[in-house]
């Protein structure tokens, strides 16, 4: 959906932690989705996002994250630092002025959201 919206001189930068799901994405997904790992906009980095996050600044116009089951429903507890203090300040900084976050999450989280 993101790249159905994006002008052709766009990047997206994909952060996935598991080769496997790229894999998996490249072949019997692709299909089914449009092959939007084909897409030449699309720059696929196998590395956790709090690593990318961390090694950023002021690089995106917005960071999607779509981890775990949201704020406080972790896949991975070390994924916890996303959504505290510490990843909330380094994806500011790794926003452009005026950025946007988004965070997919499977449930309402109004401590989150505060």
């Amino acid at each position: 959906a993101t790249l159905d919206v994006l002008p052709p001189d766009a990047t997206v930068v994909v952060a996935e932690l598991v080769a496997g799901v790229v894999d998996w994405n490249r072949g019997p997904l692709g299909p089914l989705a449009g092959h939007p790992l084909k897409d030449r906009r699309v720059v696929v980095e196998v590395t956790p996002v709090e690593h990318l996050l961390r090694a950023t600044k002021a690089r995106f116009d917005a960071v999607l994250l779509d981890v775990d089951n949201g704020p406080s429903a972790f896949t991975t507890l070390g994924n916890e630092w996303l959504y505290g203090d510490a990843g909330l300040a380094a994806t500011k900084r790794a926003l452009t002025v005026g950025g946007t976050l988004a965070v997919w999450s499977a449930h309402e989280d109004r401590r989150f959201e505060q």
